[in-house]
């Protein structure tokens, strides 16, 4: 396969469900897709008038970046972890989780 997938699902009030599925042009490590689909997230997120944020991530280790618990510290990884920690912090609540990928099947089957 050329370049690398991600997927997002962004839950509103009122049942309000957007699911996209995103194609890169490139090819990206595991962490690098799940980092592009938080900040095309973040990004959604924002163009709808969120305020409060709940994020999933299967990536342990790109939560763990976001959270400060684990330092960033590959090149790429640390350039994403400084594009992500602007707009978190325009949220007035962010909080993300960590969620297993097998535990974590509607994005499973939206990236198919």
């Amino acid at each position: 396969m050329k370049g690398s997938r991600a997927s997002i699902i962004l839950e509103g009030p009122n049942n309000v469900t957007l699911e996209q599925t995103l194609k890169f042009d490139f090819r990206a490590s595991n962490n690098q897709e799940k980092y592009e689909a938080l900040i095309a997230g973040l990004k959604l997120a924002k163009e709808f008038g969120a305020r409060i944020l709940r994020c999933y991530n299967n990536s342990q280790l790109v939560q763990g970046h976001v959270a400060n618990i684990y330092q960033a510290k590959e090149a790429v990884l640390l350039r994403y972890y400084h594009v992500v920690k602007t707009p978190v912090d325009d949220f007035d609540c962010f909080e993300m989780y960590h969620i297993p990928k097998e535990r974590n099947t509607r994005e499973n089957l939206l990236s198919k």
